[in-house]
């Protein structure tokens, strides 16, 4: 294996694992927890970059962020509001490296508890666009498409892939 492709070996591994910390830890909350946008999840976004895009298809508003302070503005409250919201990925990051620039697609399910205790089961499918600057890998470009199942179904597929290893 050359250097350049051990590089990007252990790049794409840095990279999936980010992108799994970036549901399991940032996006999980428990009963009581309090959701603060920047606490939780800002360290995986890059706060500066001019070219950010950030999308998800569980916004009602169907917003596209230019900034992760537009994406705290989207998701923080209804998020805080929430009792719960549990997480598994169901299919493992595929990620492309080349140089500062990373692509990775992955797949994961949600359980998640509004504060009026309905529950909602979800699958989605998240693609990120990481940038490498100052030796720290950014989202740069997000899009998640999510489609509503019976929580039935979420509760299965928690159960197939818990626990989740980080």
């Amino acid at each position: 294996m050359t250097t350049d492709q051990h590089s990007a070996s252990s790049h794409e591994q840095t990279v999936g694992q980010l992108q799994r910390r970036w549901i399991l830890k940032g996006w999980e909350k428990q009963p009581g927890e309090r959701f603060v946008f920047k606490d939780k999840v800002g360290h995986f976004y890059d706060w500066d970059h001019p070219a950010t895009s950030l999308h998800d298809t569980f916004d009602p508003q169907l917003r596209v962020a230019h900034s992760p302070h537009e994406w705290a503005e989207a998701f923080e409250t209804s998020f805080d509001s929430m009792q719960s919201a549990l997480h598994a990925v169901t299919d493992e990051p595929d990620i492309l490296v080349s140089g500062d620039m990373a692509s990775a697609t992955f797949e994961f399910c949600a359980r998640l508890e509004a504060a009026d205790g309905k529950v909602t089961g979800a699958v989605c499918r998240t693609s990120h666009v990481w940038g490498l600057k100052d030796g720290r890998w950014t989202i740069i470009r997000e899009h998640t498409s999510c489609r509503v199942v019976p929580v039935e179904e979420v509760h299965a597929l928690l159960g197939k892939f818990e626990p989740q290893k980080l």
